[in-house]
């Protein structure tokens, strides 16, 4: 972004701005709370389970930790749903069975 015909400037935004923009210094501490908590969550879980859902979730969120420096991925609509797809594709299905073994 050009300021002036000699300087130019990073136009990207860093993983604080969307959340000091919207809660000013609260925003900043409390989002940046909720998403490391959900980074915590989503490794604990990978470790836990390991399956490809949980695999697949903290691999978004290393992603949006690795690029943060630049923007945070989620305030982008095409980032944020890769998460909304995620639980989608990889809901779990519970499927009841009777006692003769066939679906409830």
């Amino acid at each position: 972004m050009p300021l002036s015909p000699d300087i130019t400037m990073n136009a990207y935004v860093t993983l604080f701005y969307y959340f000091y923009i919207d809660f000013g210094y609260f925003g900043i501490a409390l989002g940046s709370f909720v998403f490391g908590f959900l980074c915590m969550k989503s490794y604990k879980s990978w470790k836990r389970n390991g399956n490809v859902r949980s695999l697949v979730a903290y691999l978004i969120l290393i992603q949006f930790i690795v690029f943060s420096v630049a923007r945070i991925y989620t305030g982008l609509s095409t980032r944020a749903l890769s998460l909304v797809w995620l639980f989608l594709l990889f809901r779990k299905v519970r499927i009841g069975m009777s006692e003769k073994g066939g679906r409830v």
